[in-house]
C-alpha cells in the first residue's frame, strides 16, 4: 500500500489524486529509488505497466481511488467529528499529511509490531517537523490484535470518550481476518459509536476468498498472496 501510495505522489501535482509525501518513507530502499526515478514521466508509466501486469490489473487502481476518496471523507468529517479511529492503521499517515486535523483526537489502532516499526519511521520523519516529542500530537496509539484483543477496552483504556461523534475508517482490513474477528470487530465499533457517527471501510468481495475468479478473472494475483481465512 505504501508503494502504491507513494507511485501515485510521485505524479504532476496536476494529475494525482492525492499526495502522500510519508509513504515513500515505509518501502524498502530499492523502492525509495525506484519512485525517486518514477517522477520522470516515462518511468513511472514504465513501473506502473510492470506493476500491474505481476500484481494484476486492480490492485493499484483500487488503492489510489479508495485512498482518495477515503481522504475527501476525512477531510469532510472534520467539522463535525471529535474523533477519528483508524482500524489496522498500518502506514496510513492521514493523522500527520492532511490539513485541519490537529483539533481532533485520532486513535491508531494495529498490531503491536507493525505499530512499533511505524512509530520508529514517524520519529525520525517528523522530528524536524514539530516541536518536542514528535509522537506527543493528537494522535494516540492503540496497540490491538483483532484476532484476540478487546477493542472497545482497548480504545476507552486509550481515552477514546463514548459521547463523542466518531469517524471511523476500515480501509483494506477485513480480508486479512477471519470472519470471527470482522464480527467482533464491527460489535465493538457500534457500540463505541456516539449518535451520527460514521464508520467507512473496504472489503474484498467473499467470491475473490472463495477463489472464485469465474466473476472476478483479475484476481488472480490477489488471490494467490491472501492469508488462510478462517
Amino acid at each position: 500500500m505504501a508503494v502504491q501510495r507513494a507511485l501515485e505522489s510521485a505524479r504532476l501535482r496536476s494529475s494525482r489524486l492525492f499526495c502522500d509525501a510519508f509513504a515513500q518513507h515505509f518501502v524498502s530502499r530499492r523502492w525509495r529509488l525506484v519512485i525517486r526515478a518514477s517522477r520522470v514521466g516515462a518511468v513511472r508509466r514504465a513501473v506502473e505497466v510492470l506493476y500491474d501486469r505481476v500484481a494484476g490489473p486492480g490492485p493499484r487502481a483500487s488503492a489510489v481511488a479508495r485512498t482518495r476518496l477515503i481522504d475527501d471523507l476525512v477531510s469532510d468529517a472534520r467539522s463535525w467529528i471529535g474523533q477519528l479511529v483508524i482500524l489496522g492503521a498500518g502506514f496510513d499517515s492521514r493523522a500527520y499529511r492532511l490539513p485541519g486535523l490537529e483539533p481532533v483526537t485520532v486513535f491508531e489502532v494495529d498490531h503491536p509490531a507493525t505499530q512499533q516499526a511505524k512509530r520508529e519511521v514517524l520519529g525520525r520523519v517528523l522530528a524536524g517537523m514539530v516541536a518536542g516529542d514528535p509522537l506527543a500530537w493528537h494522535v494516540r496509539f492503540v496497540p490491538v490484535d483483532f484476532e484476540r484483543d478487546d477493542l472497545g477496552r482497548a480504545l476507552r483504556g486509550a481515552g477514546y470518550r463514548d459521547s463523542a461523534p466518531s469517524l471511523f475508517v476500515w480501509e483494506g482490513v477485513t480480508n486479512y481476518l477471519t470472519s470471527a474477528a470482522v464480527d467482533q470487530t464491527l460489535g465493538a465499533v457500534h457500540g463505541l459509536a456516539a449518535t451520527g457517527s460514521l464508520l467507512v471501510f473496504t472489503y474484498v468481495d467473499r467470491a475473490v476468498l472463495a477463489g472464485d475468479d469465474s466473476r472476478f478473472p483479475g484476481d488472480a494475483p490477489l488471490d494467490r498472496r491472501r492469508p488462510a481465512q478462517g
